[in-house]
């Protein structure tokens, strides 16, 4: 995934092309306090090396991921995958060179960064850790909150604790505490270093496995202990643990065969053919007690110095590992001299297969286990010239867009052998041939999207791999959706169709943090609203938001938003619907689980050519918007008390208890007052209006008020509301003052998108060669003109009805200096906004949105 991280020690927002090193090496520096500043994608350097293939000099520019500034020097830094870097220094191993340290370096960039004055470094996805990303990100509410309500009692207490154990689990230490600290002031005091914790090693989410040292010494101490233990413990038991196979034991006065020394256990065999397995831990224990010990050295170094008996064994299946345990038991008697004439021929056979794979392999069980997947003639039964000729007509006429039949694939194939007087396969072969490979004759016939569900699984440290958030609001989904019913009027009961709904869904417990229902298409309104929204309910935005390629996810105001609160940007690869899996799942939930249970569902328009007029869903259309996000409503909160079969849970549950193991984090706390609704508020191209006698003009409407004369003549940042035209705000002497329109009795609850089309209505009823300007007074006459037409008319009826749903009155009340007004205009659907001096200054001053509007008349 790529995206956008607010940098607090920038202050400005550091984009990135990948979570698993970009990310991960922007939450390093953000956390180190060796560096000053860094920045992504800093000017190239051009590279002059000899290429040892080709033996000619290769000459380009190079673009490094990060400039990273220190007190003393500057560095060039390029983060790579492990694997990366080995694929491409596999190719030009004149570019990379690996340290023995295991660390990676690049001599053309590092001459080519001293030319400049410049250090070079590589950082490997190896070098940070996964853990260690976890909780840099898990951390950092904390770090960026500074001094942030440091409560002393709270660390008195969990020094004192930790004084006296020297070291506790996050979990004794809550409960332990949990008159006097709460999970916010023990992972404070970690985030500023009061306390230790092995960050590489272990996570913080898991608060029952991760240990909280008093101070570091004491957390490096254990380390070693640690670390000496288990190398003791791995060098009493290492002739055992790693070369056991096929080696004697003695237990219990018998003497036992290991049959296979496994990740998590044992397999013994005794000289009666019993079978027994033991767990690692239950072996090392018994081997360390003396119940049991090796047969005699010799034997076990010959068993050492051989590992194909190990490999024959794991290679075996469970029928042919039966089978072979029945052949010991067998032929038991004549290996301990019990008996000494064999009864048959096959005894014989088994006994010789026995005498020879234990001279070979040190061990005669795998001499007597058949392998019977081996049997049969494995030689291809067509030579190697039909194969190629079959692989020439795959690629050339079935593996292509056109998804020419299998059976036409056959006739070219059988005129191609023909022509070669070659062999002829059989169709079943060639059908059979063609399904080996499902991914790539899906991929080549059908495009990437029809291939992506039978695309390969990433590897676990690949940056394509989705990743799951370990704690409530750390990453939530954001998308949008049609919903499937229809619609009408709740005054007229015309229908008005199909309503688009917004949903941010949290990642961990799969809760609705907000939604917005709009018969308009996704636009950053819809965004807008629905953070809106999620500050109402909760008081707080997530962390991290996850957004497709949508334009309304890449607009300026919901960029500018995301880093004044300071959330992380993730944009999903485009055609990846794996990497936003929540959402999808909630719409489809919500689809099964509601929508479609309502009259006028759009259920039978899938079938659009079965469907008759008297299922028509538009003949049964009773819902209205406010009823529908009245009912919605209840479903949501119907959702969050039931059970959810992922997390065993209801999402309310899993919430709560995620508040009390990892914390509320006050620090993220947003007031929902008139400052944040202006913050949801856009502005215009240039961000600034003039202040003129008439007041400043915004999308060619004058907005005045009696504040504003303090700054005449002078630019000052605006914002206007998208939900009601007649309402403005101009930020003067730090405050954002209301302005009112002089036509606000026309313009009064009317949206930006209703001025949007009747400003393309004029420009269509004007010829091309008029260049009348569109002013103030023509625009609002033309709009009373248009009030009548059917387009405006039904796009009114959508607006009312949208803002019957807005809500209740603004929690701010009017700042402007006339004291408001109480006609209503200045309720919950005004957009009052953040100064730009608050977190990241000027960010919110310099604003600029190419896409407000469809269409730009010259002014």
């Amino acid at each position: 995934m790529s995206g956008a991280f607010p940098s607090k020690k920038n202050g400005v927002t550091v984009g990135f092309k990948t979570r698993t090193t970009e990310y991960a090496f922007i939450l390093a520096e953000e956390m180190s306090s060796r560096s000053i500043a860094y920045f992504n994608e800093p000017p190239g350097i051009k590279l002059n090396y000899m290429c040892a293939k080709t033996h000619r000099m290769r000459s380009y520019y190079h673009r490094p991921d990060f400039l990273v500034v220190y007190p003393d020097s500057f560095e060039l830094v390029d983060c790579m995958t492990e694997a990366g870097i080995l694929e491409a220094a596999s190719k030009q191993p004149e570019l990379y060179q690996q340290r023995p340290d295991g660390s990676w370096r690049s001599p053309p960039k590092e001459e080519a960064a001293e030319k400049l004055g410049l250090k070079h470094r590589i950082v490997s996805s190896r070098a940070i850790p996964p853990i260690l990303t976890a909780n840099l990100g898990f951390l950092m509410d904390y770090v960026r909150a500074g001094e942030y309500h440091w409560n002393g009692v709270a660390v008195k207490a969990i020094s004192d604790f930790l004084r006296k154990n020297a070291r506790a689990t996050v979990a004794e230490i809550l409960k332990a505490l949990s008159a006097t600290a709460d999970a916010d002031d023990l992972f404070r005091a970690i985030a500023r270093g009061r306390f230790s914790v092995d960050l590489e090693n272990e996570l913080l989410a898991e608060g029952e496995r991760t240990y909280v040292y008093f101070d570091r010494a004491t957390m490096d101490a254990y380390r070693v202990a640690r670390i000496a233990a288990t190398k003791s413990s791995r060098s009493l038991i290492a002739s055992i643990f790693d070369l056991a196979t096929g080696s004697s034991l003695i237990w219990d006065d018998r003497e036992w065969t290991v049959l296979n020394s496994g990740a998590s256990e044992f397999t013994l065999l005794d000289e009666g053919g019993t079978l027994q397995s033991l767990s690692r831990d239950a072996f090392e224990k018994l081997f360390k007690a003396g119940a049991i010990r090796p047969k005699n050295g010799s034997e076990l170094a010959k068993a050492t110095g051989s590992s194909e008996a190990y490999k024959l064994l794991s290679q075996a299946a469970p029928s042919d590992l039966a089978r072979a345990l029945a052949a010991h038991r067998q032929i038991a008697p004549f290996l301990n001299g019990t008996s000494k004439v064999p009864a048959s021929r096959t005894e014989r056979r088994k006994i010789a297969c026995w005498r020879s794979a234990e001279a070979k392999y040190g061990n005669g069980f795998v001499g007597i286990i058949p392998h019977y997947k081996e049997c049969g003639n494995r030689t291809p039964r067509l030579a190697r010239e039909v194969l190629e000729v079959i692989e020439e007509q795959v690629k050339e006429h079935y593996a292509t867009p056109k998804r020419v039949r299998a059976l036409r694939l056959f006739e070219r194939i059988q005129e191609a052998c023909t022509t070669k007087h070659l062999q002829i396969p059989s169709y079943g072969y060639i059908a059979r041939f063609v399904k080996r490979f499902p991914y790539q004759m899906k991929l080549a016939r059908e495009g990437a999207r029809a291939a992506y569900n039978l695309e390969p699984r990433a590897e676990p440290d690949g940056d394509t791999a989705p990743h799951d958030a370990m704690r409530a609001f750390e990453k939530a989904y954001l998308d949008h959706t049609e919903v499937d019913l229809e619609l009408v009027c709740s005054r007229t009961g015309r229908p008005l169709g199909r309503v688009w709904l917004t949903l941010l869904v949290d990642d961990l417990t799969a809760k609705i943090l907000a939604f917005y229902i709009t018969f308009a298409p996704p636009s950053y309104r819809s965004v807008l609203m629905a953070l809106r929204d999620c500050v109402r309910r909760w008081g707080r935005l997530p962390e991290s938001i996850v957004v497709d390629g949508g334009r309304e996810f890449h607009c300026t105001w919901f960029e500018a938003l995301a880093a004044f609160f300071s959330v992380t940007i993730l944009r999903r690869p485009a055609g990846k619907a794996r990497f936003g899996s929540r959402g999808e799942r909630m719409f489809g939930t919500a689809n099964s689980q509601f929508f479609h249970t309502l009259l006028a569902n759009t259920q039978n328009r899938r079938n659009v050519r079965q469907l008759t007029p008297e299922v028509d869903p538009k003949h049964f259309a009773v819902w209205t918007l406010p009823a529908l996000c009245t009912a919605f409503e209840t479903y949501v909160n119907e959702y969050h008390a039931l059970d959810h079969r992922r997390l065993l849970v209801t999402p309310n549950e899993a919430h709560e208890q995620d508040v009390r193991v990892h914390g509320s984090r006050p620090e993220r706390r947003i007031v929902y007052d008139q400052d944040f609704l202006v913050s949801t508020c856009p502005t215009t191209r240039s961000g600034r209006a003039k202040v003129q006698p008439d007041g400043v003009k915004i999308n060619y409407l004058y907005y005045n008020a009696p504040g504003l004369r303090a700054v005449l003549g002078k630019r000052v940042p605006v914002r206007f509301d998208p939900m009601d035209m007649s309402i403005a705000y101009a930020l003067v002497g730090g405050s954002w003052v209301t302005l009112k329109s002089r036509f606000a009795a026309v313009l009064t609850r009317r949206t930006e998108r209703e001025l949007a089309l009747a400003r393309e209505e004029w420009l269509r009823r004007r010829s091309q060669v008029e260049k009348a300007r569109l002013t103030e007074t023509a625009f609002v006459k033309f709009l009373l003109e248009l009030d009548e037409t059917e387009a405006l008319l039904v796009e009114q009826l959508r607006a009312n009805a949208e803002r019957a749903i807005l809500g209740a009155a603004s929690p701010g009340g009017d700042d402007d200096e006339d004291g408001g007004d109480d006609d209503g205009t200045n309720d919950d659907s005004v957009d009052p906004e953040p100064g730009p001096d608050a977190p990241l200054p000027g960010a919110l001053e310099k604003l600029t949105d190419d896409d407000l509007f469809p269409v730009e008349i010259e002014s």
